[in-house]
């Protein structure tokens, strides 16, 4: 059976609780209508951090898994999501204005989530 012949009705994410990434993938997956099993990462964990390395190359959350199906990277994941999800797709489907959504997308990645990453460390 091919990956993703049988994938499971509830999905689980690994990740940090109040970290902006981990915060789009649940807002992604609640948008969608996906059911998610969150569970949360003690990155000061030595037990928890190799069994995120071995889904994970680069140790980093967020980290999806769909059956036997592991997947890794916060835009990665969301787009997952919103293939696997309920309704419209939530990125355009014209060119340009697809163009426009990842540029914005970008721009949030780069100057707001480590502002918000600031604000949650304390």
């Amino acid at each position: 059976m091919a990956i993703g012949d049988h994938l499971s009705d509830v999905k689980i994410v690994w990740g940090v609780a109040g970290c902006a990434n981990t915060s789009k993938v649940l807002l992604t997956a609640a948008e969608k209508g996906v059911d998610i099993d969150a569970r949360s990462v003690d990155m000061n964990s030595e037990v928890e951090m190799n069994e995120i390395k071995r889904n994970s190359p680069f140790g980093s959350v967020p980290v999806l898994k769909d059956v036997d199906f592991y997947i890794y990277g916060t835009e990665a994941i969301m787009s997952y999501l919103d293939d696997k999800g309920f309704g419209p797709s939530l990125v355009p489907r014209n060119g340009v204005i697809r163009a426009v959504h990842y540029q914005w997308s970008h721009i949030a990645t780069q100057a707001f989530i480590p502002a918000v990453n600031k604000l949650n460390e304390g």
